[in-house]
């Protein structure tokens, strides 16, 4: 698969990336940050190209972060968390995953990297 993605880091440290991919498939979003350190989603929105699922899981054989979602391509997909508690969080050196069945994702998030 394909992911066409833009990376534009945010005055409050935050990075936001608009991403679409051109073909449902497993792509890896944020690479895998090293040194222990870990990738935090506070906010996610998507949408399908169609009706079909969407996953997140660390890397490419890594940890199931959410369970399939079913997301219709008329309402699309939103998860939010602070800075304090995000909505998701990989383990340490562990790059961060979308899954899509069916219809292709467009979209965005906002992450940062952590320390562990």
């Amino acid at each position: 698969m394909a992911l066409t993605s833009v990376a534009t880091v945010r005055r409050d440290g935050w990075t936001q990336l608009s991403l679409s991919q051109s073909a449902a498939g497993t792509d890896i979003v944020v690479a895998d940050p090293g040194d222990g350190n870990r990738i935090v989603v506070k906010e996610l929105t998507l949408s399908l190209t169609v009706d079909g699922t969407v996953q997140l899981t660390g890397g490419t054989g890594g940890g199931v972060l959410t369970g399939i979602m079913n997301v219709s391509a008329a309402s699309g997909l939103g998860l939010r968390g602070t800075s304090r508690s995000p909505a998701i969080e990989c383990a340490p050196s562990e790059a961060l995953s979308l899954v899509t069945v069916t219809g292709s994702a467009r979209g965005f998030l906002l992450y940062k990297i952590v320390p562990s």
